[in-house]
């Protein structure tokens, strides 16, 4: 059975990494007041800053996400919010996730 849902995102919290190195900060998002999602990173690769879904250390050494996004739509939403936060939060912010 599938049921259309609203989807909105209620909340971005972003925590900037100080040390040098692709990851930049650790995002938390809610979704709909009701789904929370943690360990979202923001990485600088070659073509800039990119979200980088929560993911684990596979027994091969290669890393796969632990959440991946279907449609694409909501996908584009999420990296804006994240991205977008990041931004506008100050680099000296350590309030914890």
């Amino acid at each position: 059975m599938v049921v259309e849902k609203s989807f909105e995102i209620t909340g971005v919290k972003i925590k900037k990494v100080k040390k040098e190195g692709n990851l930049k900060a650790w995002a938390t998002i809610t979704i709909n007041d009701s789904i929370v999602m943690r360990d979202i990173r923001v990485l600088n690769g070659e073509k800039g800053l990119f979200v980088g879904m929560p993911g684990r250390k596979r027994s091969d050494g290669k890393y796969s996400d632990t959440v991946y996004i279907k449609n694409s739509s909501i996908k584009e939403d999420i990296n804006k919010a994240i991205l977008e936060m990041y931004e506008t939060t100050p680099d000296d912010v350590s309030d914890e996730l």
